[in-house]
């Protein structure tokens, strides 16, 4: 499993997708050949061995996992679930629990500002260990909150970005912060981008 992670990384980071997967009830019964089962260590296996394996390749670098903190769907996974998989996880030396949700099953999720937060705060409180939020994060005074609160150690923000391109800007001006324009924003004499203009 070693090769799943590359030893020159892009931007130094490696994104894994979907071996959250085997944590669940629901990929547990997709996974009966790999000895799942109902008991939680036995689910885990595969993420142990996982976390071992890029272990060896990644070294001392910090290390994410981002789990499925709620399945949405009867006998799945709740984010107190990963009490018992986050404290295994930091024993392995997993440095942040990156909580996001579902995905496991297709089902329609009733999503709002934070709607995944809380299980971000549950495991940092109860674990001692670092997580970032993640989910319907929109401007920079939420980002604040979050952080300013304890409720996570980071924020990611995704698709604000993607509706957002200059979102950094517009949650620096949210918080009444002063950026650093880049260079290449300002190259041709542009001041568009510039608040002090």
């Amino acid at each position: 499993m070693a090769d799943l992670v590359s030893k020159r990384p892009s931007l130094d980071g490696v994104h894994s997708k979907n071996i959250h997967d085997p944590y669940t009830q629901i990929g547990a019964i997709l996974s009966q050949s790999s000895g799942l089962s109902d008991d939680a260590e036995r689910r885990y296996r595969i993420v142990r061995e996982i976390i071992d394996e890029v272990k060896v390749v990644w070294g001392d670098r910090p290390l994410f996992v981002r789990i499925s903190s709620t399945d949405y769907a009867e006998g799945g996974n709740t984010p107190e679930s990963f009490l018992e998989y986050g404290r295994w996880m930091k024993e392995q030396g997993v440095d942040l629990i990156d909580c996001s949700s579902g995905g496991i099953k297709m089902i329609k999720v009733n999503t709002y500002p934070n709607y995944q937060v809380p299980a971000s705060e549950l495991l940092r409180k109860e674990l001692a260990i670092a997580t970032s939020a993640v989910g319907l994060i929109q401007s920079g005074r939420q980002a604040e909150e979050i952080l300013q609160n304890g409720r996570a150690d980071l924020v990611f923000v995704g698709r604000q970005m993607l509706r957002d391109p200059f979102w950094v800007r517009s949650a620096a001006d949210d918080l009444k912060e002063q950026i650093e324009i880049p260079k290449p924003y300002t190259r041709y004499g542009a001041v568009w981008l510039d608040t002090n203009a």
